[in-house]
């Protein structure tokens, strides 16, 4: 899949900007910590609690607009991050859609900022709305034109000193629909793929017997650890409320078995025949990708700080690329994973989501 962004920026700026990334992001929970808060109990305590914040959150802007606030009042800017992502995410988002395409944007935006980190409520009223309007616009020009979906928003505190700082706001969106692809893999003696299946590595290079098909081997790999893997299944009258909302990003070369193999599709160099990935291959990656998606991750020190307290992995996107490192030249799967805290809420707490492109 190709993604599509606001600005365009050369692959050395996007390495320096996923270590800035992950250098930098913020606690969204520490206003306070609810899923460590020591009266919290159980799961559903937490999901009460986290609602409850979230509908404080929203009467705050509400009697913003409304102009009933007597004084200012200010809220911690990491505060403001996590309340605004938890508040769209609640009202807009459709994460328990199947999602068969997805597109993955960026786009930042400025705030004033006061003493000991705080903005003003006014400050983040106005936040809030460029979010909303940033988004939709966003969701609009996404290049897909039916069954769409906005599957979720990952709001992040970019670059900050005393009077200013930048929000990150990643938006997720898709095609919804379910229809069945003849060329989708199928079981095959308890694997994914078919050992007699070829598919090309990724850039839509199609099938060994179809190089002009519209998939490629990264997204027949994203499909089926999206289906097999992800954990967005709820209970009839319920509905899943991600919060803490992390996206690790990984190109391939990240992790390694001891014989020197990678987890996921990353060579340099090689020849054009070893850049058609056959049945038997595509299962050995995915059960290689499943093993780094569900513990290699999250067991990873490097992540320990961003990643929310019990998390789960609810999708994956994999694009198919390559690029020049000098002289070599390095074909790989670039993975966006994203991962959240998971709470299940009665469906009537929350409502349906409301669709951005009416608001």
């Amino acid at each position: 899949m190709k993604r599509i962004y606001f600005n365009l920026i050369v692959s050395l700026f996007l390495i320096v900007l996923f270590v800035f990334t992950v250098s930098c992001k913020k606690d969204k929970l520490t206003d306070p910590n609810y899923s460590r808060t020591k009266n919290v109990t159980n799961k559903e305590s937490e999901a009460e609690t986290i609602v409850k914040r979230i509908k404080t959150f929203e009467r705050q802007l509400s009697d913003v607009k409304r102009g009933v606030l007597r004084n200012e009042s200010y809220i911690d800017v990491d505060s403001a991050m996590w309340n605004i992502e938890a508040l769209f995410n609640s009202t807009f988002s459709m994460p328990d859609e199947n999602y068969v395409e997805k597109k993955i944007q960026e786009f930042t935006l400025d705030v004033d900022m006061y003493r000991n980190n705080k903005l003003s409520m006014h400050d983040v009223n106005v936040l809030y709305d460029n979010v909303i309007k940033s988004v939709k616009e966003a969701y609009i020009n996404d290049g897909i034109d039916s069954d769409k979906g906005l599957m979720s928003i990952i709001v992040d505190k970019g670059f900050a000193d005393t009077r200013s700082a930048k929000v990150k706001v990643t938006v997720i969106s898709g095609r919804t629909n379910t229809v069945i692809n003849p060329q989708m893999p199928e079981l095959y003696l308890g694997t994914p793929f078919n050992i007699n299946s070829c598919w090309y590595f990724g850039e839509f290079g199609g099938s060994c017997d179809d190089p002009f098909l519209s998939t490629d081997a990264a997204e027949q790999l994203e499909r089926v650890l999206n289906t097999n893997c992800g954990d967005v299944a709820s209970f009839e009258n319920n509905k899943n409320l991600y919060v803490d909302l992390t996206m690790i990003s990984l190109r391939g070369n990240e992790y390694k078995h001891s014989n020197g193999d990678y987890y996921m599709f990353y060579k340099v160099n090689c020849s054009q025949e070893d850049l058609y990935l056959t049945g038997k291959v595509l299962n050995e990656y995915y059960y290689w990708e499943k093993q780094m998606i569900l513990n290699k991750v999250i067991n990873d020190p490097r992540y320990a700080t961003i990643l929310p307290k019990d998390p789960v992995f609810i999708e994956i996107n994999i694009d198919g690329l390559s690029m020049m490192s000098g002289n070599n030249m390095i074909y790989y799967h670039q993975h966006d994973i994203l991962y959240g805290a998971k709470y299940e809420v009665p469906r009537n707490v929350l409502g349906s989501p409301k669709n951005i492109l009416n608001y």
